[in-house]
């Protein structure tokens, strides 16, 4: 059912002429200043990569779980600090006042959204291209390098109690066949600059005022980080782009003093809580001490009071998290909109997940919205292996890793030391593809670790990848010999 039926259908009787068609082919028709930046963003081609925002959350030996580093990276992504102060100063601005439009939802408001509501924001303030909508226009296909970015310290590696503490709700399955997924090339990577670069400043305020509309808030403030200001002698053609855009909100409907939102050039875009928003008695919403149970719990919650800002008609949410060596686990809590159509809904499980992040006192402090639609292009549908093709290649020593070989068990990996395996989308901002990889989660030795040093019967487990395209379709088959490492 189109968008403008189900609008038809919730509003009853109603003059169909007066009901636009949601899902219009943006070639169709003209590009209004209400969805100019996304319609630009989408004739691009868009995808963003990792979330790079104000501070680091994820731990070194942290790659994904959803998350995008990387959710997508089955992803948890790759957070990088910036700095927090804005070099420019722009114009403030006013949040537009629903008396005045009577198609659009109440705001300031905290009040659940009706499915009425729900539609027509979706129709006027939708923060990112949807996955359909990013289309190839490729008639052949170029081949492409799978060379993964590991980003920080350590190597990825994950400590559990067991392997079942890692488990998403990743709808992809080795029993269901699957020949193609598509490939999109990151646009926002440019020569010799280690941020992100693609949407313009307008593309870039557009995207967050439509979220703190969404989210009911008034708009107090604007300004704009220049790539300059955080890159040291940046390239000439990009030093004045803007690296980043910030709107600061009234927060007072959430209980807190102001609410940051930034969106950085690649798309992604984080949503800041100064001093946490306090959640109801009753939800636990903390690092380590959360049952799967209350994490559920409290995500159908979070998803419930911020679904104008998700904008996913059908949400799923998951937590999952590895732990420390003090058998403390780091538990993350994500949700995505989830699809009927099998390959949609494996894009959309790498492509929209939202991370919610919790303070050390168990309130909300950020939201990272992960969706890398915004600055990337669809190269096309490629063919690809199985994983039973895919763990063959990892047991004869093709795969890409920053597991040191030192760590595995015997200095080898077999089909026994292969604990779970997972088809996941990588996102990282500095890769230059964003491609189907599976992911082996393998066994490593005791022997590195000290006598005491971790709570007996802790087992960590090393990330291991394997391009899922076929490797007539890669450019640089020789360089994930095993060597990588």
């Amino acid at each position: 059912m189109k968008d403008n039926e189900k609008l038809l259908d919730a509003i009853g009787e109603a003059n169909e002429n007066h009901v636009p068609d949601m899902i219009e082919n943006a070639s169709d028709k003209p590009i209004t200043a209400a969805s100019k930046a996304r319609k630009i963003a989408i004739a691009t081609g868009a995808c963003a990569a990792v979330l790079v925002g104000a501070i680091a959350i994820n731990s070194v030996n942290n790659s994904d779980v959803p998350k995008t580093d990387d959710p997508s990276s089955s992803y948890i992504g790759e957070h990088s600090s910036a700095p927090e102060t804005s070099s420019t100063e722009i114009n403030s601005t006013e949040q537009e006042s629903s008396d005045t439009e009577q198609s659009r939802p109440d705001t300031p408001n905290r009040k659940p959204l009706t499915d009425v509501e729900f539609l027509l924001l979706l129709e006027e303030h939708r923060i990112f291209p949807e996955i359909s909508d990013v289309k190839s226009e490729n008639t052949e296909l170029a081949p492409i390098t799978s060379d993964i970015v590991f980003e920080g310290m350590g190597f990825e590696g994950y400590m559990v109690n067991d392997i079942s503490e890692l488990d998403t709700i990743n709808p992809w399955s080795a029993d269901k066949p699957l020949e193609s997924l598509p490939v999109y090339k990151n646009l926002s990577i440019k020569e010799h600059c280690n941020v992100p670069v693609h949407l313009t400043q307008e593309q870039m305020e557009e995207m967050a005022n439509d979220a703190a509309y969404c989210l009911g808030v008034a708009v107090t403030g604007t300004s704009v980080e220049p790539i300059s200001a955080i890159c040291s002698d940046p390239p000439k053609e990009v030093a004045d782009l803007p690296y980043c855009v910030e709107v600061v909100c009234d927060g007072e409907i959430f209980g807190v003093r102001n609410i940051e939102i930034r969106v950085l050039g690649d798309g992604q875009m984080s949503i800041s809580f100064n001093s946490s928003m306090s959640l109801p008695d009753g939800y636990s919403f903390t690092f380590d001490s959360t049952t799967d149970e209350q994490a559920i719990e409290v995500m159908e919650y979070l998803t419930a009071e911020f679904k104008g800002l998700l904008q996913f008609e059908n949400p799923a949410v998951y937590s999952c998290g590895d732990r420390n060596i003090y058998d403390e686990q780091s538990r993350r809590y994500y949700v995505y909109d989830k699809h009927e159509e099998y390959k949609q809904d494996i894009l959309s499980y790498n492509f929209t997940n939202t991370e919610f992040c919790s303070d050390d006192s168990g309130k909300l402090m950020i939201i990272w919205a992960n969706n890398p639609l915004s600055a990337a292009q669809n190269l096309g549908e490629y063919p690809i292996i199985d994983a039973r093709e895919a763990e063959q290649l990892l047991l004869s020593g093709s795969y890409i890793s920053s597991v040191p070989t030192d760590y595995l068990r015997n200095g080898e990996i077999t089909a026994e030391t292969i604990a779970k395996t997972e088809l996941i989308y990588r996102i990282g901002f500095r890769d230059e593809y964003y491609q189907p990889y599976y992911r082996f989660y393998v066994a490593l030795s005791d022997e590195y670790y000290a006598e005491g040093s971790r709570v007996e019967g802790m087992k960590e487990y090393g990330a291991f990848y394997v391009p899922a395209v076929e490797s007539e379709y890669l450019s640089d088959i020789s360089v994930w010999d095993g060597s990588f490492n």
